[in-house]
């Protein structure tokens, strides 16, 4: 049967033929619920797309929060929502795993322990956004393979390697493991946000909205000055049922577009304003900041690219003059195959120079 674990609403007023959403939670779909015929509604119903149980939630209509763009869910939400996040989710779920089953992980749980640091580094490092920072630690924690060189930040190098450990432990624990343990991290994932979701059920904390690894709930229903309590208090519970240190907190929700109110009006949104087509100074001035962001981060990735493929092409050239320091103290002249090591060397050449002189 369905577990009823708390409606969600997104009222607006007839007069501004706004819409209102309703969710309910069941075991792994989100159903749609009737309501009195006085309000028009669109019901939204959402799954999980991986395996039964595994996974977030994601709305299966085209109509929903978590689909639109940060500046337009922030542009709607942040005068009357929280957005509560799980911090770093995935490193943690992934160290509880490690350390439950006996494999080092130094150097991820480093870069839990410093992440603002460690990634304020890197993006000084790289040029990124810290965002984009973010995703590419996060890669690394998925399989992606990264080439090191020599100016690569010290955390950096150890958690590349820490990652490629820990892959190869869980592969040697059980080689079916590896793809179970990304399920698995997904899969707790969720329930960490499903225990917060029920928590808050409880405590009469009407959810808005699952969004990603979060979820939003009603600044009315939360005083301000309640809300850091709270958030502890569904880490502690995640902590209670899963034993891992699950940090919850309050995203800001500060990438919204700044829309002029009309003083005339009393509806906290002029509608006529907001669906304008002519021009409007605020929103082309924000526009104008974003395309700017945007090609300056561009221009930066390049740039960095670019010292990243000479840094490495140099560090090449001092690994084959290393090769064939080696090659001449290990072969007097005339004592070696008669291989050259040279810019294009390959890994045969070097096994043939490494090959024993016929006596």
């Amino acid at each position: 049967m369905a577990k009823n674990a708390g409606l969600t609403k997104y009222s607006r007023t007839k007069k501004d033929q706004l819409l209102e959403l309703i969710e309910t939670k069941t075991e792994h779909t989100f159903e749609r619920i009737p309501k009195p015929a006085t309000k028009k509604e669109i019901m939204i119903k959402a799954k999980q797309h991986g395996l039964k149980g595994v996974g977030r939630y994601w709305t299966s209509e085209k109509l929903g929060i978590e689909n639109n763009e940060s500046e337009i869910r922030h542009t709607l939400c942040s005068d009357i929502m929280y957005d509560i996040d799980t911090k770093n989710a995935h490193p943690t779920l992934l160290s509880c795993f490690c350390h439950e089953n006996g494999i080092e992980c130094k150097g991820l749980d480093a870069y839990i322990e410093h992440r603002e640091e460690y990634l304020a580094i890197l993006m000084k490092h790289t040029g990124k956004t810290r965002d984009e920072c973010k995703q590419d630690t996060l890669a690394i924690i998925n399989g992606r393979r990264v080439i090191q060189i020599k100016d690569d930040p010290e955390w950096y190098k150890s958690y590349c390697n820490g990652m490629k450990h820990i892959t190869e432990s869980i592969i040697a624990l059980r080689p079916d493991l590896h793809k179970l343990a990304k399920q698995s991290k997904e899969k707790n994932e969720n329930r960490a946000l499903m225990i917060a979701f029920d928590y808050l059920t409880k405590q009469n904390i009407k959810v808005g909205a699952l969004v990603f690894d979060g979820l939003m709930v009603y600044q009315k229903d939360v005083p301000k000055e309640m809300l850091p309590e709270l958030l502890e208090k569904c880490s502690a519970e995640v902590k209670k049922v899963m034993g891992c240190d699950i940090t919850f907190t309050n995203k800001v929700m500060d990438e919204g577009y700044g829309i002029p109110l009309d003083a005339s009006s009393t509806q906290p949104v002029n509608v006529e304003l907001l669906l304008r087509t002519e021009s409007d100074t605020t929103l082309q001035q924000e526009l104008e900041k974003k395309v700017n962001k945007i090609k300056t981060s561009t221009q930066q990735k390049i740039d960095v690219l670019v010292d990243r493929m000479l840094a490495m092409e140099e560090q090449t050239k001092e690994n084959l003059n290393g090769i064939r320091m080696f090659m001449q103290l290990k072969h007097p002249a005339g004592r070696l195959n008669h291989k050259t090591v040279s810019g294009s060397v390959s890994g045969k050449d070097i096994a043939q120079m490494f090959k024993p002189s016929p006596p």
